[in-house]
């Protein structure tokens, strides 16, 4: 029996290829050879970048990182776009179904998170502050894959989907943000 998630994974099939264009970019930028790229498959993984490991630290971090930077961008931005079009065009709903599938598959996987893991460890010795920002940037991975369960993905794609539209006044703050924002506004008086 196929699952919800499966489903829901399929329909946002451009934010995997997102996920892992974005990848092999940050591979791509940061010298590190690529073996093999999958951007998208039925199965699971879903899409995977397969690289040597990067010799550097700070590689491994942009790589990891690369698909939260590029799915964030692309899950804000083309919502944003979208707006150019009339409003119940297809290009319409195309900008935001690719904007929301992207913001979705934006956080990177256990996998990910893992290949992270052992570069880290490796780097072990040499305390830096990266260092020691990989290690809080592992546990925001590992809790985002964890809340899965409540759709988390879909929260923080919905929220940075919204991000550009509201700020630029091209759809109106829900009431209880508004609210929100006047009593922090108060609070720093």
């Amino acid at each position: 029996m196929i699952r919800l998630r499966s489903i829901i994974n399929i329909i946002t099939f451009p934010g995997v290829i997102i996920h892992e264009f974005a990848h092999k970019k940050y591979c791509d930028w940061t010298g590190t050879p690529v073996l093999q790229v999958c951007y998208f498959r039925l199965g699971d993984p879903q899409g995977f970048v397969v690289h040597e490991q990067p010799e550097e630290l700070s590689a491994a971090f942009a790589i990891s990182a690369g698909s939260l930077i590029i799915n964030t961008l692309c899950g804000m931005a083309l919502p944003l776009a979208a707006f150019l079009f009339n409003l119940f065009s297809w290009q319409f709903f195309m900008m935001w179904w690719i904007g929301i599938s992207a913001g979705m598959h934006a956080f990177p996987s256990n996998d990910d998170a893992l290949n992270f893991k052992q570069q880290v460890r490796q780097h072990r010795g040499r305390i830096s502050l990266l260092f020691l920002f990989s290690i809080l940037f592992q546990a925001i991975i590992r809790m985002a894959n964890a809340l899965k369960f409540i759709w988390f993905d879909l929260w923080y794609a919905s929220a940075i989907s919204l991000a550009g539209p509201v700020y630029f006044g091209l759809i109106p703050m829900p009431s209880f943000i508004q609210a929100i924002a006047r009593y922090a506004a108060g609070a720093l008086r």
